[in-house]
């Protein structure tokens, strides 16, 4: 029913792998930065993310544990439809590999995705840079919305988390293989590039226009780069002082501020209702 852990021949009797054998050992590196430039390969855990892994082709190796056979049987049919690597894991070595004290049943190592990405006037309509967003969870969330909202590409600064880094892979849901995602870029100048290109940069910031005044709301329908900072430290002044146009989000209630997860939500589908409508 599934492979052995070199990878070798399928077999009907295969021995479940523990924490000290050599392929879960491997994959749990994956779980460091170095670990991952090392192999070329990250991690996605959870059976939507293992799926949407399977559907990129991008999946080397699949690790399960006996009840992610129950709680996931469309992935390992899947998976096992697709030839790949299965490797059955008692519960304490699949939390080895995705690092998780509750891991979901299923995991999957993955090479990176390759994305060929550029800016277009006729054929960018969204892109979400992100400036120093140093939060995996927040970064995992941003790709999950950008994808929803049908962004062309993430674009990511220097000192922002690691898309690849486990939480964030989690936290997109299997965004991350659906949506390019542009990492250590200068933003400063993808923003000169959208500008020639006839993009409009529109940076998130609360001293700027409401994001529901009439000269705003006008305008959101054209092709657009949003920029968002980090909660931290903001947006980068010289990234403020390329903008098109300064947009805060109108508050209601008491709270000071969104984060930058729910600000980013709030101006992509802003930007993307506006260009369906």
């Amino acid at each position: 029913m599934y492979s052995d852990d070199d990878g070798g021949a399928a077999s009907a009797v295969a021995p479940v792998a523990s924490v000290r054998t050599p392929s879960v050992v491997t994959a749990a590196k994956l779980l460091t930065p170095k670990g991952r430039r090392e192999q070329g390969l990250f991690l996605a855990e959870g059976p939507q993310a293992v799926r949407e892994a399977l559907r990129a082709g991008v999946v080397t190796k699949i690790f399960v544990s006996a009840t992610g056979y129950d709680r996931c049987r469309d992935e390992v049919l899947l998976a096992l439809d697709a030839g790949v690597t299965m490797i059955e894991c008692d519960e304490p070595a699949l939390s080895k590999v995705t690092g998780s004290m509750t891991p979901q049943g299923i995991a999957a190592t993955c090479t990176f995705p390759t994305w060929d990405v550029g800016l277009e006037r006729d054929v960018t309509t969204l892109v979400i840079c992100l400036d120093r967003v140093a939060d995996p969870g927040n970064l995992g969330t941003i790709i999950r919305s950008a994808d929803a909202a049908g962004a062309d590409a993430v674009v990511l600064s220097a000192g922002c988390a690691d898309p690849f880094n486990e939480k964030s892979v989690r936290s997109t849901t299997g965004s991350i293989f659906h949506i390019p995602v542009v990492i250590d870029a200068d933003l400063a100048d993808w923003a000169s590039q959208a500008k020639s290109q006839g993009i409009q940069v529109l940076v998130a910031d609360a001293d700027g226009s409401l994001l529901t005044e009439p000269a705003v709301r006008a305008v959101l329908s054209a092709p657009t780069m949003w920029i968002f900072g980090s909660e931290a430290h903001g947006v980068d002044p010289l990234l403020l002082q390329a903008a098109t146009a300064h947009v805060a989000i109108p508050h209601y209630g008491a709270a000071e501020s969104l984060n930058v997860a729910s600000a980013a939500a709030v101006c992509t589908f802003a930007s993307a209702m506006a260009q369906h409508d």
